[in-house]
């Protein structure tokens, strides 16, 4: 038999092989014997807790993707096609809401809408395609101090 000093020793100079370590959750009574047998057996470590189940790794990649435009409380940027001077504004709305109603105050020509008056006063096209979300918050504060920071 040789101790833990002895192999210390044995292996100096040489690198060390990978840990194979097995994270499972933990389980009332079924802990003890089936580690200590992996260990033996495979010189694997069993390591206990919770974490992401089977289930929760498998289930989150058949879930489809949100589409951007479905999110609210945003904090958002249009830019613009011709200039770098974007408009950022915020809506509780959904995103694709709250664009359909640029697009249509801008055919409008209304004049309070930001992205409408950067159109008609400095004659630019704005790229609603291209609207970004730069952050989401559902407290109005929060999202118009988050809107102001960005502008």
């Amino acid at each position: 038999n040789t101790t833990r000093q002895d192999k210390k020793t044995e292996n100096q100079g040489q690198e060390e092989e990978a840990r194979v370590v097995l994270k499972v959750p933990c389980m009332k009574g079924a802990s003890g014997k089936p580690s200590k047998s992996l260990k033996k057996a495979a010189g694997v470590d069993v390591v206990f807790g919770g974490g992401v189940s089977i289930k929760q790794k498998l289930c989150a990649k058949l879930k489809p993707a949100k589409d951007p435009m479905e999110k609210q409380g945003t904090v958002y940027m249009i830019p613009c096609k011709d200039c770098s001077r974007p408009y950022i504004g915020e809506t509780k709305q959904p995103l694709g809401v709250r664009v359909k109603q640029h697009k249509a105050k801008t055919a409008a020509a209304d004049m309070l809408n930001g992205p409408a008056y950067h159109t008609f006063q400095h004659d630019h096209k704005v790229d609603f395609e291209g609207t970004l979300i730069l952050d989401t918050e559902k407290q109005l504060w929060l999202r118009k101090t988050k809107e102001a920071l960005f502008i």
